[in-house]
């Protein structure tokens, strides 16, 4: 997520909104509150224990409104499952620390910038990959997110190289 904020403290024209409906934000959040916890090791196979782990990255006041938990939980194992058969950005991930939900904040003239990028993994070689999960469609904005997170980590870390991965499972 990223917000502008001008000098007035208002929101600035062009400040991201999520437009996607509840259960698809907390299908996104739930599938990176999972990377944060498992990694990319699977979940169990669809069941009761798949559900619990599921249920366990969601607060209960997030899931007060969800309609169809098992379409809820069907679709997180999906895109989660989808994410854990990357090899690639597996690959990325286990090769350095990863950080995630992180921060920032950017001075872009009088506006500030601020989001959360969703997970940063300082790798040997003095790397840094930006790896933003989706569990939506491409959409045009999320290239301009993306290379607003890779300035921002670029500023964060001025000595490193840094890249990116946009993944959509």
């Amino acid at each position: 997520p990223i917000s502008a904020v001008g000098p007035s403290r208002e929101p600035a024209s062009g400040s991201a909104r999520s437009t996607l409906p509840p259960s698809d934000r907390l299908r996104g959040l739930a599938v990176h509150r999972l990377v944060q916890r498992r990694g990319f090791v699977p979940l169990p196979p669809a069941g009761p224990d798949a559900a619990r782990e599921v249920f366990a990255v969601i607060r209960p006041d997030e899931a007060v409104d969800l309609e169809d938990r098992e379409t809820f939980v069907a679709d997180v194992e999906a895109a989660y499952s989808a994410l854990c058969a990357r090899a690639d950005i597996a690959a990325i991930y286990q090769q350095g620390d990863a950080f995630h939900e992180v921060p920032f904040s950017l001075q872009d003239g009088a506006t500030t910038v601020r989001g959360t990028i969703d997970c940063l993994v300082l790798g040997a070689g003095q790397r840094v990959t930006v790896l933003e999960f989706k569990t939506g469609r491409p959409r045009p904005e999320h290239e301009a997110q993306i290379a607003l997170y890779c300035l921002a980590t670029s500023r964060m870390f001025p000595d490193c190289t840094v890249d990116s991965r946009l993944i959509y499972p």
